[in-house]
């Protein structure tokens, strides 16, 4: 149950014992959002998709979209300061880690996330009329762009928290050290990723304890990931963007990709958060992260 009472949709883990650590994790962090929240089921042709919702219900929408294993419930750290102006829909991504369930039509290419996102879009209520800012970190920052580009109509603003492949490749590093828990997930591979890519601070222990359970043993959808987008398309973006970068990110050099960003949307605000890593984003650097993410909004909600 969460704190409205209201029973959960279950992932189905292979080793039940793995499902009970990481429902503990998820609900951990849900106990830590600062506001009241109210779950919601949405069904489509690829399933149900989860969503928690807060904040005034006439106030403009703002939908989170969560890096890949992180899951909605991550947001912890950041929603209370946004939900005082917008009406947040925190999303766990169909076919990754979190309370929503692929059960339907398969996600084979890029187009049908897309397609999926659009009826989140919908089933919040969210038309061409009112259209909604979209906030990604990471993979889920990849997902908020692409829907920019092929549907600025639904979009009021894009802002991107560290997207990978957008701007620059992945370092050789990172996938070099990716490699392991990508062959074969395990929770001792993918927890030595994550401490290595969060050093020196590390990763706030209950989200890294997700995290874990999420990269080693969630039964994820077979998704394909979309390919990098051409620089014509980022050229041709319609809405306003924001691109916050982690100065200490691993999968980028977050200076160049602030150059390039610059360079391609001429009009967009690209600032780089000191001090934070790249999945450790959302959770270990709220403050300044919400100030500069809530600056932007405003700007672009009058």
């Amino acid at each position: 149950m969460n704190r409205r009472g209201r029973e959960l949709p279950r992932p189905a883990f292979a080793d039940p014992a793995r499902e009970v650590e990481f429902d503990a994790a998820y609900r951990e962090l849900m106990d830590r959002w600062p506001i009241a929240v109210t779950p919601r089921t949405l069904t489509s042709p690829f399933g149900r998709t989860h969503v928690h919702i807060a904040g005034a219900a006439d106030a403009p929408s703002l939908v989170l979209l969560h890096g890949g294993g992180m899951t909605s419930a991550s947001w912890f750290a950041v929603v209370g300061p946004l939900a005082e102006r917008y009406r947040v829909y925190a999303v766990d991504r169909i076919g990754d880690a979190g309370r929503s369930v692929h059960e339907g039509r398969p996600i084979r290419s890029g187009d049908d996330q897309l397609v999926w996102l659009s009826t989140v879009l919908d089933g919040i209520g969210v038309d061409a009329s009112a259209a909604a800012h979209l906030c990604g970190h990471s993979t889920g920052a990849h997902l908020a762009l692409r829907f920019a580009l092929r549907q600025p109509g639904r979009v009021r603003s894009v802002t991107l928290l560290d997207p990978p492949s957008v701007f620059a490749g992945l370092r050789n590093s990172y996938l070099v050290h990716a490699a392991p828990m990508l062959v074969r997930p395990t929770e001792v591979r993918v927890g030595r990723f994550l401490d290595w890519e969060t050093a020196p601070g590390g990763l706030d222990r209950t989200v890294r304890r997700l995290y874990v359970q999420a990269g080693a043993h969630f039964p994820s959808s077979p998704i394909v990931p979309d390919r990098r987008p051409r620089e014509s398309d980022l050229r041709s973006l319609g809405v306003p963007a924001h691109v916050l970068l982690a100065e200490r990110s691993r999968c980028h050099d977050a200076a160049a990709v602030a150059a390039t960003a610059r360079r391609l949307f001429a009009d967009a605000t690209v600032d780089v958060l000191p001090g934070a890593t790249h999945h450790a984003m959302p959770t270990e650097n709220a403050a300044g992260l919400t100030g500069r993410v809530r600056t932007f909004l405003d700007q672009h909600s009058r």
